[in-house]
């Protein structure tokens, strides 16, 4: 499945197909992804670790603190995250990552809904921890959808 993924994000990504074969190629392998995750521990370690490598971590974790230390010496609510995590922490360009969390931006809605479903899923379900993974802009959608933010009102409503 892993495999699969990451050709079809790379072909979907860089020949930015955003058309009904892109998304109906890429879909099916999200959402079988996905589901897998949910339900089987193991399979989701091992996603895990392909998309926030092991290696990576210390590095991510290492961010993580700096970032949280830089809250709390602005004053910033410790549970609140501020507009300096907009962005992920760690997702350099053309890593797995990196492409889920494109896909977070893309226009069909159900390519966004899956790739966010998939990249919670692998953030331990933790509003905190998939804030610092995808970044705020990126991940508003899921977390409005999870209960954790509130999506501005429509102005013309």
């Amino acid at each position: 499945f892993l495999a699969l993924l990451q050709v079809q994000i790379g072909d979907t990504l860089v020949g930015g197909r955003v058309d009904d074969a892109g998304a109906a190629a890429l879909t099916p392998i999200l959402v079988v992804m996905f589901k897998f995750c949910q339900t089987n521990d193991n399979f989701r370690k091992a996603i895990r670790d392909a998309v926030f490598p092991p290696e990576a971590e210390a590095h991510f974790r290492t961010l993580v603190e700096e970032q949280e230390s830089k809250q709390a010496r602005s004053g910033d609510d410790s549970n609140r995250q501020s507009s300096k995590n907009m962005s992920p922490l760690d997702a350099p360009k053309g890593t797995l990552r990196a492409k889920l969390i494109k896909l977070l931006t893309w226009p069909q809605s159900h390519i966004k809904r899956f790739a966010g479903e998939l990249l919670w899923s692998l953030s331990n379900s933790d509003p905190k921890e998939f804030v610092y993974r995808v970044g705020m802009g990126n991940g508003m959608p899921i977390l409005a959808m999870k209960g954790f933010a509130q999506m501005p009102a429509h102005a013309y409503s």
